[in-house]
C-alpha cells in the first residue's frame, strides 16, 4: 500500500509505521504490537529481542553515555565525558557554516569527504610530520573519531576473529569489535 501510514500510541510512546516506495525501493517499519497489560518494559524486552540483531543485543550499555545524562542534570559541572569542550563554538566557525549554508553547499559529498579538504590535510601531515598521502585514494574525512574507529574495525576485522581490547580503553572499542563480527578478548 504505497503511501499508507499509521500512528499509534503505547503506554505514552508513540510508534509510526509506514509502507511506501522510494527509489524501487519499498520502504517498511512494521512494529511489535502487544497488550497494553504486559507493560512497557515487556514490550521494549520483546522488541529489542525480535528486531535487533544479536550483535547489537550483544552490545553493553555505555558507562559513559549514562554518566553524560547524570551530569548533564547537575548544575554548575562541565563534563568532558564524551569528548565535548565547555565552550561554545567560536563565532568564526559558525559564521562559516552558516556561509556555507547560504551558499548552497546543503549537498552530499564525497563518501571520502570533500577532496579540498583532503588535499588540505595531505598539506598538513607532510608539512608537520613528513608523511607523503594521496588524498585522492588514502585519505578519508570522517563526522568523529568513533565514525573513523567503526568503519577501520570494520575494514581488518573478520568475524569470528579475536580481538585484544583492553580495559580500561574507550568504550566504543568493544562495541564496535562486535559490530564488525568479532569477539571481544
Amino acid at each position: 500500500m504505497e503511501g499508507e501510514s499509521n500512528t499509534f500510541n503505547l503506554h505514552s510512546i508513540s510508534y509510526h509505521s509506514s509502507v511506501g516506495k522510494g527509489n524501487n525501493a519499498i520502504f517498511c517499519f512494521l512494529p511489535l504490537i502487544k497488550k497494553q497489560e504486559e507493560g512497557i518494559q515487556d514490550f521494549m524486552d520483546t522488541l529489542k529481542r525480535e528486531v535487533l540483531s544479536e550483535r547489537v543485543r550483544l552490545v553493553k550499555p555505555s558507562g559513559i553515555r549514562k554518566f553524560f545524562d547524570i551530569i548533564n542534570t547537575m548544575p554548575d559541572v562541565i563534563s568532558l565525558g564524551v569528548g565535548e569542550p565547555d565552550f561554545v563554538t567560536p563565532a568564526h566557525i559558525r559564521e562559516a557554516g552558516i556561509r556555507s549554508i547560504q551558499l548552497g553547499h546543503t549537498r552530499y559529498t564525497s563518501n571520502y569527504g570533500i577532496l579540498e579538504l583532503r588535499e588540505e590535510i595531505a598539506a598538513l601531515l607532510q608539512r608537520r610530520y613528513g608523511l607523503n598521502y594521496d588524498p585522492r585514494t588514502e585519505i578519508l574525512v570522517t563526522v568523529g573519531v568513533s565514525e573513523g574507529v567503526d568503519l577501520s574495525m570494520r575494514t581488518i576485522i573478520d568475524p569470528g576473529d579475536e580481538v585484544i581490547s583492553l580495559d580500561p580503553g574507550y568504550v566504543a572499542y568493544e562495541a564496535d569489535i562486535i559490530f564488525a563480527g568479532g569477539v571481544p578478548q
